[in-house]
């Protein structure tokens, strides 16, 4: 199975966590935020990270989002399960899963985004990744604030 990603997504980190519970072996491709949107969307119809492609028989050939990978490793490999045995506790597990996902996980998103902006785009100090930075941050700003 190969692992579409950013390495430093909690979404994806959550996807690597759950493959690693259950013994799944796995490889992983790094994407570069904004490139990654030409290689996802034709696959997926998303822009959206991780993406699982299982490279088994029988198998989707895709699986995008970290709550469906979830699903499908459950199905894919049963035990150990990411469920619970009571329907009731399980669905409000889900639901709450869910919730994080869309609320504080969007909220963490931009926190780092924030980071990588200002004193943490110094992690990679190349001037090419610098240029890349500061013009993905360029292109957004305006489009948001167009």
């Amino acid at each position: 199975m190969l692992l579409l990603q950013f390495s430093t997504s909690h979404y994806c980190r959550k996807a690597r966590l759950a493959l690693g519970y259950k013994q799944v072996p796995y490889r992983v491709q790094n994407l570069t935020p904004g490139l990654h949107t030409l290689k996802v969307k034709p696959m997926t119809g998303l822009t959206t990270l991780p993406v699982l492609l299982p490279e088994q028989d029988n198998q989707p050939t895709v699986v995008a989002d970290s709550t469906c990978i979830f699903h499908f490793l459950d199905r894919y490999c049963p035990e150990p399960s990411l469920s619970l045995e009571n329907r009731q506790l399980n669905s409000e597990v889900w639901a709450l899963e869910d919730w994080l996902d869309e609320s504080i996980g969007i909220a963490t998103r931009f926190i780092y985004y924030d980071f990588r902006a200002g004193e943490g785009k110094m992690v990679n100090p190349s001037p090419i990744s610098q240029l890349i930075v500061q013009r993905f941050a360029g292109n957004m700003a305006s489009m948001l604030f167009a």
